[in-house]
C-alpha cells in the first residue's frame, strides 16, 4: 500500500505522510483501520535505518568516562528506547 501511494503520487521532491495516507484511504477502502500507524511506523524505520548509525556514532558517549547522564542524553538522542 505504502510502495503503491509513493509511486502513483509522483512528486518530485517526495510526498508528505499525510499526501500518503489520503492516497491509501482513498484507494484501498479495505484498509485495515490502523492503517495511519503503519505508514507512521515505516517512516520511523526508514529514518532509523538510514540515519541510525550516524547518530550513534555521533553520540557515542562511555557510562564510565562521561558519566551516566551524559550517557543517556546521547543515548535517547541517537533513538534508543528505554
Amino acid at each position: 500500500m505504502i510502495t503503491e501511494a509513493i509511486t502513483n503520487l509522483k512528486e518530485r521532491t517526495g510526498s508528505s505522510q499525510y499526501a500518503e495516507t489520503k492516497f491509501i484511504k482513498e484507494k484501498h477502502e479495505d484498509s485495515p483501520p490502523t492503517y495511519r500507524k503503519l505508514v507512521k511506523f515505516t517512516y520511523q524505520k526508514a529514518l532509523n535505518f538510514a540515519f541510525g548509525d550516524y547518530f550513534k556514532r555521533l553520540f557515542d558517549f562511555n557510562k564510565d568516562k562521561d558519566g551516566y547522564w551524559k550517557w543517556l542524553a546521547g543515548d535517547l538522542a541517537s533513538g534508543a528506547r528505554i
